[in-house]
């Protein structure tokens, strides 16, 4: 998601659809002087999305930041899976290096059951949850549960 690919050149059809657009697909607003028509696209693949005035382009542009936290959740995380986690855990993935250029790293936070079994632990901006905290049951008896018509 780092990334920031450059539009890709449109094909004919897109390039048709984009001049046609005399509104913009996401506000309805029709383009103006003030508020241009933009070519809208994924800043990751580069492909092209759709026509949209600059304001909400501007709205919809990616924006990066540290604090973007991803979650693993594992069903029965606590008995089984943390432990072996936990045990081949790697200090690299919680380097920082300071301002003064000195290397430090970072806590890995961790909610505890007890002293051997963690409910949910982060490293970096990935929290690693257990599931089975929040549903009781086997995963087999829960989706049996599941009505089979969809």
């Amino acid at each position: 998601m780092s990334v920031q690919r450059p539009i890709k050149p449109l094909e004919k059809v897109e390039r048709y659809a984009h001049e046609i657009a005399t509104t913009c697909r996401i506000c309805k607003s029709p383009f103006t002087e003030s508020n241009p028509k933009c070519h809208h696209h994924n800043h990751v693949s580069g492909d092209y999305l759709l026509a949209a005035c600059q304001d909400c382009n501007l709205k919809l542009k990616p924006k990066f930041c540290r604090h973007v936290v991803v979650v693993c959740l594992f069903h029965n995380l606590a008995s089984y899976d943390s432990a072996f986690i936990l045990k081949n855990f790697d200090k690299k993935y919680v380097e920082r290096v300071n301002a003064n250029g000195t290397m430090s790293f970072d806590d890995v936070k961790a909610i505890f059951i007890n002293s051997e079994k963690t409910m949910q632990f982060q490293i970096k901006n990935v929290v690693f949850a257990d599931s089975f905290q929040f549903l009781s049951a086997s995963l087999d008896t829960l989706v049996a549960t599941l009505r089979k018509s969809g």
